[in-house]
């Protein structure tokens, strides 16, 4: 049949209208064909019984409670809002003026309940089409809609499989969940002539408002079970069912401060995951869709001018709201046209499901209000109960791999308390070497225990204040990368000169010199007392030395890190983590992963010790050279020293590389991603530099000490203070490259990367070498000599190891932006401190100092004592002169 109305003048013709349509509906509101509010009033009693049959339209009952809707007759009621819920199921077509066009519709089952039925559905693509140019003019009834079968060209997807964009792999030891390798899906969408207008220009809220609050969200091309679930999700929710309620309330209902940068918008996560219907066994999933928005050229032709002359000039507010949404060239901008909107739907629709289900319902709308755009969805921030983890025999394992390790610890600490600690030495027998080491109070005093000598005190220090530094500068960067509802507070910090100590990261030579030093230092001493170099004993030790610890991390973030917490971001961040240390743990292991699979690197800091094995196997060699033959050995330092001064600086410049970390939201969020940190930051070639400084500190002052060399107290008056000014110069010059408007220059890169760095070695140098000769007074050796930093001190390796695990779940686990400010990031720096000493203590006292002392009663036949703590040959007694107590001060 067809059908064309295009006038109602009086009663009669609409009468004649339904007495037509009664073939073959059921019940119809006929509030859309009125022409005016005269005739609406004259109409208002008329009511029609219709024969059952295929219904189109079924008004919702007014009263709340009333369950079901009469079967066999309705009232025609005008007043009411129709909803869809059965379409045509014949060849047929109806046209109302604007053109609404309804073909070829597949049959409807008679049982909305019924999912077997509705498999055998076909799906419908909606377009919008606009006959006439001037009706972008008229009212939005007046719009045409087009709705088009495309059954016979779409492929369904089974039910009972899941897509393979979300698939957990069966593995009884580990899961991996395998994403498609391309990180968002775009939809076209087809039949689409000319893009719809209304004339009545609105943002991105309120569209998403209309979308929320309209009608009935179709699910075009999507899997079968999807599709039903999506049909019964829209049934129950005209029904005001708890479950689809819930999931309509989770769903996020717009940008909040989009002009601000707040380009986040999360909704419930909680409540969409925990959302289910037991009748039916449909589950929430939980998606963050990304939405490209902008104006179409008629709205605001200004968007599309390509002018960024204002760029860095603050909004002016007199002017167009599309001004401070338009696309900016700012380094660490966020770009307000772009917004991350949570969206809840049944957890059958996968994510690319859920793109087409929102491109479906979104897009349309947007065009008719004067938008354009795209969605797209990346597969890691679709959460459902498919795609988590489930408790696997290797997360059982490595749990009972800590409970036997505490068990032993609670054994050994039993037998140090009942029978070591009451007999003689002579009574201990062999189980002592075995037990021992893991008693908790033997631990405890090997921890608390003082140093027997003060001549290194002072590097207890460096370690804790650089550790410190690498805590906050990991917990502001991994938050900068994620989402943030102020982000024009981070903007201004990184663009702030004067806080370029929260983006300068020349900290960590500290650890490459100290490194250096005590290499030479210790080598030197076992060569002097042995006249021989054990160097495989030597390389095994160390690496032994490293494992456990580093073992049992790699362990836990493989095992254990998945299953800590959930989140929209969890997935995105926590499992991509854990699944490259499941395929990469290998090249960790044999410290290769600063140069293998740097894109995919398990564990963001394990970088550090890659390096310094690489360092310790040159630096052991180098200083067995000048051991042996001092000239030439020094000669050889020498050119080591020159070559990774002039190599780095040659690369920097040569390949257009930045001296300083690309500090970026969009950088941060991903750093194996980054440029600077996978081909510069974390490669031995470009970071050795400061290490072959340690050495050759550590060559200087042992002559120095050998000719019983002071520094006179002119030199250490004058030198400290000027020491401590150069070193702030070095942390403040790095705000120079991030000041608004700079422009990259490639060798003031280059001369920072290497001059910056051999300064300050040298400055770190200059105050282990001082405070071994004579010490720098109260001030500096008495405050970083301090007992509690050497206590720290013997905790920095755990603490530097597990601090980024604890930033991990606390960022991955966030559920609505984060806000920033200066308190926040203070009081967020003291939990992540105090939280990783409490890890450290726990992880030394049952995994490192055990198992150090273990293997060290093995490797004494091989290496003797050459790793016990150096012995001075003078002591330092930093107060036995009052005029040096503080020469700072001076």
């Amino acid at each position: 049949m067809h059908f064309r109305v295009l006038s109602f003048s009086s009663l009669a013709n609409i009468i004649v209208l339904v007495l037509h349509l009664s073939c073959f509906i059921k019940n119809i509101s006929a509030t859309e064909f009125l022409p005016s509010a005269a005739e609406q009033d004259s109409d208002a009693e008329l009511s029609a019984i219709i024969p059952s049959d295929d219904n189109i339209f079924t008004t919702v009952p007014s009263i709340l409670g009333q369950d079901e809707v009469n079967e066999t007759s309705s009232i025609l009621n005008l007043e009411e809002k129709p909803i869809i819920e059965k379409l045509f199921t014949a060849d047929d077509s109806i046209k109302v003026d604007g053109e609404l066009t309804i073909e070829n519709l597949p049959p409807q089952t008679e049982n909305p309940l019924d999912p077997i039925n509705s498999y055998e559905q076909s799906q419908t693509e909606v377009s919008y089409d606009v006959n006439d140019p001037a009706n972008t003019g008229r009212p939005d009834s007046e719009v045409s809609y087009v709705v088009k079968n495309d059954s016979t060209t779409k492929t369904m997807q089974s039910a009972e499989s899941p897509t393979e964009a979300n698939k957990v792999a069966e593995n009884p030891w580990i899961q991996r969940i395998t994403i498609s390798k391309s990180r968002s899906l775009k939809l076209s969408r087809q039949n689409e002539t000319i893009k719809m207008f209304s004339g009545r220009p609105l943002l991105l809220g309120q569209v998403i408002s209309n979308v929320l609050y309209d009608a009935p969200w179709l699910a075009p091309q999507t899997n079968l079970k999807c599709a039903n679930d999506m049909r019964l999700y829209n049934i129950h929710m005209q029904n005001l069912t708890m479950w689809a309620f819930r999931m309509l309330d989770a769903t996020s209902k717009g940008p909040e401060g989009l002009v601000d940068a707040n380009t986040f918008s999360f909704g419930n996560f909680d409540q969409c995951i925990e959302t289910k219907s037991k009748n039916l066994g449909i589950y929430g999933g939980y998606t963050l869709v990304d939405i490209n928005f902008q104006p179409s050229v008629q709205v605001y032709p200004g968007f599309y001018d390509n002018d960024h002359s204002k760029d860095y000039e603050p909004f002016d507010q007199d002017t167009s709201t599309w001004e401070a949404l338009k696309h900016n060239v700012q380094e660490a901008y966020v770009q307000r046209h772009k917004f991350q909107w949570g969206v809840c739907l049944p957890d059958t629709c996968q994510s690319e499901d859920v793109q087409k289900i929102v491109s479906n319902v979104l897009i349309p709308e947007m065009n008719r209000h004067g938008l354009e755009g795209n969605v797209t969805i990346d597969p890691l921030l679709h959460t459902s109960k498919e795609n988590l983890y489930k408790f696997t025999a290797g997360f059982f394992f490595v749990c009972a791999m800590y409970v036997m390790i505490g068990l032993l610890v609670v054994v050994g600490t039993l037998y140090d308390f009942i029978f070591l600690q009451y007999r003689p030495k002579s009574e201990h027998g062999p189980m002592k070497k075995i037990m021992k080491p893991f008693s908790l109070i033997s631990n405890l005093e090997r921890l608390m225990k003082p140093s027997e000598t003060e001549e290194f005190s002072i590097i207890n220090g460096f370690k804790v204040c650089a550790i410190l530094q690498v805590i906050i500068g990991h917990r502001w960067f991994i938050e900068l990368g994620n989402p943030q509802s102020n982000p024009n507070f981070t903007h201004w910090m990184v663009h702030n000169f004067w806080l370029g100590y929260f983006k300068c990261t020349i900290f960590l030579e500290t650890f490459f010199v100290i490194s250096g030093f005590l290499t030479f230092y210790l080598i030197t001493k076992q060569l002097t007392e042995k006249k021989h170099l054990n160097f495989i004993p030597i390389m095994i030790y160390r690496w032994l030395r490293i494992f456990p610890v580093y073992g049992t991390l790699i362990a836990t973030y493989i095992f254990i890190l998945p299953y800590l917490n959930s989140g929209p971001y969890w997935r995105m961040i926590v499992y991509k983590e854990s699944e490259r240390c499941e395929n990469n743990w290998w090249t960790n292991v044999l410290f290769i992963n600063n140069y293998v699979h740097t894109d995919e690197l398990c564990i963001i800091p394990a970088w550090y010790l890659a390096c310094d094995m690489h360092f310790f196997i040159i630096g052991t060699l180098l200083t067995y050279a000048i051991w042996k033959w001092r000239k030439q050995g020094l000669m050889i330092l020498g050119a080591c020293l020159t070559l990774s001064t002039v190599i780095p600086a040659y690369i920097i410049i040569n390949e257009n590389h930045r001296g300083t970390a690309d500090i970026t939201p969009q950088n941060l969020k991903d750093l194996s991603k980054e440029r600077f940190y996978t081909e510069v930051y974390i490669k031995s070639h470009m970071r050795s530099m400061t290490y072959f400084v340690g050495i050759l500190a550590g060559y200087m002052y042992t002559r120095l000490k050998e000719a019983d060399y002071k520094l006179s107290l002119k030199n250490r008056i004058f030198w400290a203070p000027v020491v401590l000014m150069i070193g702030n110069i070095i942390y403040l010059s790095s705000g120079t490259f991030f000041t608004l408007g700079h422009r990259y220059v490639n060798y003031e890169h280059a001369i920072y990367f290497t001059l910056g760095r051999l300064v300050w070695s040298i400055l770190i140098s200059y105050g282990i070498i001082g405070h071994g000769l004579s010490g720098f007074g109260v001030c500096i050796s008495g405050f970083l000599g301090h007992r509690v930093f050497h206590v720290l001190g013997k905790l920095v390796f755990c603490i530097y190891m597990y601090q980024e695990i604890i930033q991990l779940q606390t960022i991955g686990a966030i559920q609505t932006p984060t806000y920033q400010n200066l308190t926040l990031m203070f009081w967020r720096f003291c939990a992540d401190t105090t939280v990783a000493i409490m890890y450290a203590f726990t992880i030394n006292v049952m995994i490192e100092s055990p198992f150090d002392r273990v293997q060290k009663n093995v490797m004494k036949i091989f290496v003797g004592n050459a790793f016990s703590k150096p012995k001075p040959q003078l002591p330092i007694d930093t107060t036995k002169n009052k005029s040096e107590i503080c020469v700072v001060q001076a």
